[in-house]
């Protein structure tokens, strides 16, 4: 048996990767802020609102989110020390470059067997599980995506038969493609894993509107479409067009593509929001002030009754056929009617820039790649750490666990227990 100890028990002057304990550049400094940014459109994600979806009660879809909060603290921060005590047992073992670190990593735990076996097995076996369902997830949210808005509409009196053949077309050739990229892209995947949540963040000005805005606020669902439109193709250009082969020591500090496409995103939405506002002839339409269930669709056709319209100048062909989705429109009125007597922090504006300004303090503002290494690879001083750990690195764990608590002092009033008066959401 052979003890490892912690990061506590490392040696700084023998680890391999004695790098590891130097404070980030100011490229990776800057390149982690733009990320902990991006990371805000994590609920967009298609495999994440489809498991929303199929949630079968409110209480399993709570239960859900609070594991999923508390998620990363059991698995990312277990990974990380995995990872990079993972590297002394690699050195130990002989092992130097691996082609894959990860399985390199988990085959020397599995070689001291009993719980350090148990750990790897877990590991394997749930990274497939976790890819195999997120594969799952991204296949059915397409299929659904292309059946319900795309061929429904255009084909409104096609069977349940004939949609869920269609439905099953769309999964294999979504299966079919993904088959040929992951064939033909090679080294090209990490590009696509790099961008996806650039994509999704464009998804996020579209929420918060749908969320946030009310009455004089809200935007015309083409002003939102122009926006995200034009969002997914800066971001798409900058990537593979400004991105590669980018040298941050000669061109700059580097800039994430989502955060630029979701900046020109709000910006396009922001122009043509006040270019129709100015241009219409009659002023938008303030959102009906009656309750909300008096508004009802016509019996005689499949189109939306007029009182149902948001703007007086909307045009007819402009208007969804949502009959098949209720009898009352989806606006945020409606989405905050349904959330009273509901604990929810972010239903409070403040909270969710309290937490956001949060984000942006997890990065560690730091001299960058101090200390320095020798010629030999060796720190030219001792680091600054707190138990094995780099102080930055403690920083970012300081500032996510106070995210963490003040969230579940917003979920659940944990403030009792320091005589402060939680809030209360609707």
């Amino acid at each position: 048996k052979k003890n490892f100890g912690g990061w506590a028990d490392l040696d700084l002057e023998s680890y391999p990767r004695q790098d590891f304990y130097q404070t980030p550049t100011s490229s990776e400094q800057w390149l982690f802020w733009n990320f902990t940014i991006v990371n805000f459109c994590f609920f967009s994600l298609p495999h994440f609102l489809q498991r929303t979806y199929a949630a079968k009660s409110l209480g399993a879809l709570k239960f859900g989110f609070n594991v999923v909060t508390l998620g990363p603290w059991l698995t990312m921060l277990t990974g990380t020390f995995i990872g990079t005590v993972g590297v002394q047992m690699l050195a130990d073992a002989g092992i130097e470059n691996p082609p894959s670190p990860f399985g390199a990593i988990l085959t020397v735990l599995m070689d001291l067997g009993g719980f350090p076996y148990f750990v790897s097995c877990f590991s394997f076996t749930a990274s497939l599980a976790a890819i195999m369902s997120t594969a799952d997830s991204l296949l059915i949210a397409i299929s659904h995506v292309l059946t319900a808005e795309v061929v429904y509409p255009i084909w409104p009196n096609a069977s349940p038969r004939r949609v869920t053949i269609f439905g099953r077309i769309v999964s294999f050739l979504s299966i079919s493609v993904a088959l040929a990229i992951s064939i033909l892209g090679g080294k090209n995947l990490s590009d696509l894993a790099a961008i996806q949540f650039g994509l999704s963040l464009q998804l996020l000005p579209v929420f918060m509107i749908g969320l946030y805005a009310h009455k004089s606020t809200d935007c015309h669902p083409w002003s939102l479409a122009a926006g995200s439109w034009l969002g997914f193709v800066t971001t798409f250009s900058l990537h593979y067009g400004y991105m590669k082969g980018f040298n941050p020591e000669i061109d700059g500090p580097p800039f994430n593509s989502g955060v630029m496409g979701c900046a020109v995103n709000v910006c396009v939405v922001f122009i043509i929001e006040a270019v129709r506002r100015l241009s219409s002839r009659k002023k938008d339409t303030a959102v009906q002030e009656e309750d909300e269930t008096e508004m009802f669709v016509d019996e005689r056709d499949d189109k939306v009754h007029p009182s149902m319209k948001p703007r007086e100048h909307q045009p007819e062909w402009d208007m969804p056929h949502i009959s098949r989705f209720g009898d009352v429109a989806l606006t945020p009125d409606l989405v905050w009617k349904c959330m009273e007597g509901i604990r929810e922090p972010f239903a409070e504006s403040w909270f969710g820039v309290l937490m956001f300004v949060l984000t942006l303090l997890v990065t560690p503002l730091v001299g960058a790649d101090t200390p320095p290494l020798n010629e030999d690879g060796t720190l030219a001083f001792a680091p600054s750490v707190v138990r094995g750990i780099p102080s930055w690195a403690m920083s970012i764990i300081g500032f996510t666990a106070l995210m963490t608590l003040i969230f579940f002092w917003g979920k659940f009033g944990f403030g009792l227990l320091l005589c402060v008066r939680p809030f209360r959401c609707y």
